[in-house]
């Protein structure tokens, strides 16, 4: 038996039992199919349906995709469409009711073989306000539409914004001109993007500079310096512009350091300096009294006179102009201007009263709802710290508030992935501190290696004063009292001269130091000068082939101890050792 199903609906366009959206392919089909499709999955021996559900509806002449946005229990026959199905499939106004076909589209559903695909898209129109159409596309889609077509157009609704998009090719692995776009990687091709002039200019590293009406900056402020403009601007992120901004001049500027955005409402001369005027004067030269300019001290009384003649000081203000006061120097609540625009914008966005976000808000005037949408309104785009993508901020939860994250970076945060070294599932925000711990565990654990340079073992976690492991430092240990260790040094020089001058009696030794020939009376003086800090003993079989694996890694620039501790997690594995102290190891040294 084939999983499918065949199936007659009605239409009728006077029917308002149930209202759907104007575009999108998504339809209300009756319940009795979804009972149908369950009916023949047991029958089949199909383990689960197609996830989307996608079917082919059709007139005697035409036909189109639609996924399901649910299933009614109105009656068995009745089917609603949106009005963009209606436009595809045709259907005659003047009809009261229609006919259709309905049967499920398994090469489109989620039970195709379709392994890769691609869709090229055509903006209809230029809209100037998206500016990534993938990023744009891939967070509303699907939220309207289950399966695109090639020739079909898209009806993309934001808020009151209707953006409209040609699909001008779609190809997949199964040669089908539709893909189902829910739940599936798809390779985007937008055809004739925006191509506008790009108003962000980076002047980053520049403390001087001009901005045009209507454009973008980026400057870079340090701490302790300050943001100053001969124009009417505003600050904020990336996404700066008229309507959103954290600050602007004509409300309460506080401009705090890192990289920030100026929108520029008129052309705008920026400076940043020092925050701390006093300090900019330096120790020979003085403030002007009248204009408030620094000077030198030998050209003060000069400086001072000519202030006193020509310049004037607005007495609200205390702004200092040359000769007399312009007449378009103005003053209202808090705010002050030199200019007919800044006057215009100062009213414009301090006292136009009940202003409506896109969100719902309400706000008694445009700055305060600019602010808003520049810092917490939830339609408001960013770039999620996390994921990187540009999409809404999403609504403020308590954890969000807690971590001081957006509504969907908090959803995104939530999000766990596996540590790289010690394999536990750690959500996204954590991650970083997760790596920090691992850090401080491995800086404190710090693996030395025995100072036998002929010994691959590490340090004995019982300490010893020479820094030997366990069994190099065995022969030599004794519970004697010796606060100064003379009798350890003693025991030391002893075995030294018993090893150079018999030798440790292994014909494969390779030390140097072990049965040299020499006179005692040689060996005693090679000891007196024996170096405590780097020892050369003898060691036994197992332990030298040991030793030739730690001096491949020596050139490596890794320490002793690392190298020895690398060889053991990876039980001598050659090939793990430099990937593993790679990943582990913070410092080679």
């Amino acid at each position: 038996m084939e999983f499918q199903i065949l199936e007659k609906v009605l239409y009728n366009r006077d029917d308002k039992r149930r209202l759907v959206l104007r575009h999108g392919d998504k339809v209300l089909l009756p319940e009795k199919i979804l009972h149908e499709l369950i009916d023949l999955q047991k029958a089949v021996g199909v383990e689960k349906l197609p996830h989307p559900l996608v079917f082919r509806i059709s007139t005697p002449s035409k036909s189109t995709y639609v996924g399901v946005k649910e299933f009614h229990a109105e009656d068995d026959t009745s089917v609603f469409l949106t009005d963009e199905i209606v436009e595809r499939l045709s259907i005659d106004k003047s009809a009261d009711s229609v006919q259709l076909s309905l049967e499920l589209a398994l090469r489109v559903s989620g039970l195709d073989d379709v392994t890769a695909a691609s869709i090229e898209v055509r903006p209809l129109e230029k809209y100037t306000d998206v500016k990534d159409w993938k990023t744009f596309l891939e967070s509303t889609i699907s939220e309207r539409y289950t399966a695109v077509t090639t020739g079909d157009v898209l009806h993309i609704d934001v808020d009151t914004r209707e953006y409209l998009l040609r699909v001008e090719q779609v190809k997949t692995s199964n040669s089908v001109r539709t893909v189902c776009v829910v739940d599936r990687d798809i390779d985007l091709v937008v055809i004739g993007e925006n191509e506008e002039e790009d108003t962000v200019k980076d002047m980053c590293g520049e403390k001087h500079g001009f901005v045009p009406a209507g454009h973008v900056a980026k400057v870079c402020i340090a701490v302790g310096e300050s943001l100053e403009g001969s124009g009417m601007f505003a600050v904020g992120d990336e996404f700066v512009g008229s309507e959103r901004f954290e600050c602007a001049s004509m409300g309460d500027l506080k401009v705090g350091s890192g990289t920030k955005f100026l929108y520029a409402f008129e052309d705008l001369e920026f400076d940043i300096g020092c925050d701390n005027k006093e300090d900019s004067g330096g120790s020979d030269r003085v403030r002007c009294q009248y204009c408030d300019e620094f000077v030198s001290m030998m050209s003060q009384r000069m400086h001072e006179n000519f202030c006193q003649r020509n310049n004037i000081r607005c007495d609200e203000c205390g702004k200092v102009f040359f000769k007399q006061v312009p007449a378009t120097h103005w003053h209202c609540c808090e705010g002050s201007g030199d200019s007919e625009l800044s006057l215009e914008l100062h009213v414009k966005y301090m006292h136009l009263r009940k202003v409506d976000c896109l969100c719902g808000a309400t706000f008694d005037s445009l700055y305060a709802c600019s602010v808003h949408s520049g810092q917490t309104c939830p339609r408001g785009l960013h770039e999620c710290r996390f994921c990187h993508l540009i999409v809404p901020r999403g609504n403020l939860t308590t954890e969000s508030r807690y971590y001081g994250l957006s509504g969907h970076e908090a959803s995104c945060g939530s999000k766990t992935i596996e540590c790289g070294t010690c394999g536990k599932r750690v959500k996204v925000r954590d991650a970083i501190l997760h790596e920090e711990v691992h850090r401080r565990d491995r800086s404190a654990n710090v693996p030395y290696g025995c100072t036998n340079v002929l010994c691959p073992q590490l340090q004995s976690d019982r300490v010893n004063v020479l820094g030997l492991c366990e069994d190099c430092f065995a022969p030599l240990y004794s519970n004697v009292y010796d606060p100064d260790g003379k009798k350890l040094r003693a025991r030391l020089e002893r075995r030294y001269i018993l090893m150079m001058k018999n030798g440790c009696g292994d014909k494969l030794c390779d030390n140097e130091l072990c049965c040299t020939g020499e006179s005692m009376v040689d060996i005693v003086n090679l000891v007196k000068k024996l170096d405590m800090k780097e020892l050369k003993l003898c060691v036994d079989e197992k332990r030298r082939l040991k030793m030739k694996i730690v001096k491949m890694f020596e050139n490596s620039g890794w320490s002793k101890g690392w190298i020895i501790r690398g060889l053991e997690e990876c039980k001598f594995e050659i090939d793990k050792v430099l990937p593993w102290l790679s990943s582990n190891i913070i410092n080679k040294g």
